[in-house]
Formats: C-alpha cells, sequence, structure tokens
C-alpha cells in the first residue's frame, strides 16, 4: 500500500480526495486488465506510464491523505468515471450502456484487444463532433465551425455532448458512471 500511496501522493498532489482515490483506482484498472502488467509494481514502474517517475514527484514526501486513499482505492471506494478498462466483453456487457457495449465489441474485432484508454472512444465522439459541426456549418473554417458547435448536441459513445447552453462543457452527468472495486473486479455501483 506504501507504493500506491507514494504514486498517488506524487502523481495527484494538490486533488480533491476523491481525485486522489481516481488515480489510485486507475492503478487498480490497470493490474486487472489484461494489456498491462498485473502487479502494482510493474503498473506503477511501467516506462511512461506516470510522470511523476520522471519528474522528481514521486521522491517527494508522501501527503498523509494518500494512504487513505490507496487504501480505498484497495477496497472498493466507489468513484464516478466515464470509462474503464475491461479485461474482457464479458464482464463489460453488464456494466456498460448499448453505445459502449457495441463500440468496445467491433474495437475488439478489430484489434482483438480491448481499449485500454478513456481515449480511444473520447477521441471518436470528438471527431464525430466535429464532423458534424462540419456539416451544420457546410464549411471547414474554424469561426464557422466554433459557431456551428454551439448548436450541436452529439450523442455518442460515451454519452451526450451539448454545447447548446454556451457553456462548452464536452460530456452531460449522465455520461459518468459510478464503479466501485468488488472481489478484485471492477463493477458497476447499483442501488
Amino acid at each position: 500500500m506504501a507504493l500506491l500511496a507514494r504514486l498517488i501522493s506524487a502523481e495527484a498532489r494538490g486533488e480533491s480526495y476523491e481525485g486522489q482515490v481516481a488515480v489510485g483506482a486507475v492503478v487498480m484498472n490497470r493490474i486487472a486488465h489484461p494489456s498491462f502488467p498485473n502487479t502494482l509494481s510493474g503498473v506503477i514502474y511501467q516506462r511512461g506510464a506516470f510522470s511523476c517517475l520522471d519528474d522528481g514527484q514521486f521522491d517527494e514526501p508522501v501527503a498523509q491523505s494518500a494512504y487513505a486513499a490507496a487504501r480505498d482505492a484497495m477496497n472498493g471506494y466507489a468513484f464516478p468515471s466515464l470509462y474503464v478498462s475491461w479485461p474482457s466483453l464479458e464482464e463489460a456487457k453488464p456494466n456498460v450502456n448499448e453505445q459502449m457495449y457495441s463500440y468496445l465489441e467491433s474495437y475488439y474485432n478489430e484489434y482483438g484487444e480491448l481499449p485500454a484508454s478513456i481515449w480511444a472512444y473520447e477521441v471518436w465522439d470528438a471527431m464525430m463532433t466535429l464532423q458534424q459541426a462540419a456539416k451544420l456549418a457546410g464549411s471547414n473554417d474554424p469561426a464557422a465551425l466554433r459557431d456551428a458547435m454551439n448548436q450541436l448536441t452529439y450523442t455518442g459513445i460515451g454519452g451526450t455532448i451539448d454545447y447548446t447552453d454556451g457553456r462548452h462543457e464536452s460530456y452531460s452527468a449522465d455520461a459518468f458512471n459510478v464503479f466501485i472495486y468488488e472481489d478484485g473486479k471492477v463493477v458497476s455501483f447499483t442501488k
């Protein structure tokens, strides 16, 4: 637990407690995913995985809150997330919506593995949003795209992206799921 606490302290320095637990949850999720090493030290020391190992933050004193965050991340603390890295389609199916499952299934059929990162589907949704804006604008001119984006609502893999309220935030709150660790696996938390 000390190693995880050190990583959390370094990688999430200055973050909220939930942000610290989220860093721990990322590590725990990677341990369970076949695309990553299956040990705590393997995930933490994987080359390029965490910038704090390269910038010296990892060697700084460990914040006390990081120990509690590490314990919570290891013991099933519930955390909100758009996506977690699923070890298999079977484990993903009961925990994701229909659009996400379809995406995961297509990704698996194409690449023989599931995406290990949230970025895979976020990039897809971003590109589809931009494509919709270009169609709406009838142009790729940056000003025309900006104006079209302000009229756009797009429901993608991760949820609904709505720019019509002028806040320019991406996914709406309904896109987030709450997950917990249960018996060493990530599962969707339902009441």
